[in-house]
Parts: C-alpha cells; structure tokens; sequence
C-alpha cells in the first residue's frame, strides 16, 4: 500500500453556520491522503493507482457542488465519494482549513480532520 496526497488546494466554498457564509463563500484549503491497495509501484500504470489530478477534481466538485454548515459534514461527504469513485482508496484522511474564519481572534485558519476507512 501507498499513499496518494492532495497537499493545499485553495477553493472558495459556501459552508458555515451562518447564511451569510454560505451566501458570501470562504477560502477553503484541502489537504487529502488517501491510502491506496493498488500496484503502480509495480506496474507503473496509472489505472493500478488513484489518479491524483481525479482525487483533486472531487475536492473541487464536492466543495462547489453543495452547501453545508458544517465542515465535519464537508469532510465526511468528500470521504464517502472518494470511497465510490476510486475501489482502490482503502483509508482517507481529509482536512479542511477555512482560511479567514469568522472569529473576533487573530487564526491563520480553523479546521476539521476528518479519518475513514472503506470498513468503517
């Protein structure tokens, strides 16, 4: 086994509690791992692993394609899709960083890390 990383990719989402994050959107920053059974260490074949340019295509598709008050939901979605387009994800950790929360303190970023595994 292997691990296919998505490292940093900056999106603008509509998720929060309040409507107007969901209405105005904030930056969003994925980083993925998904743990991979496949053998392109192997074969050197790119459909005996998880596409990485796919996985980040997903982030992007899931994150754009609804809206959520949570981040935790956020993850959990993402997880459970990556989980049906790519059998060969056995693990996957997923962490969401909103860049620029709405708190009265000074953060770089709030998060969530979100872990599954396909037996879960």
């Amino acid at each position: 086994m292997y691990e296919v990383l998505v490292s940093g990719l900056e999106t603008t989402g509509h998720h929060g509690v309040t409507e107007e994050e969901r209405n105005k959107g904030c930056r969003l920053k994925f980083s993925v791992t998904a743990t991979v059974s496949g053998s392109a260490d192997e074969t050197d074949h790119i459909c005996d692993t998880v596409d990485y340019g796919a996985l980040a295509g997903l982030v992007v598709e899931v994150s754009e394609g609804a809206r959520y008050r949570t981040l935790e939901r956020l993850a959990r979605v993402l997880a459970e899709r990556a989980f049906v387009r790519f059998p060969l994800i056995e693990a996957i950790e997923v962490r969401i960083d909103k860049l620029d929360p709405p708190v009265p303190h000074s953060v770089e970023s709030l998060g969530v890390r979100y872990c599954a595994s396909r037996s879960d």
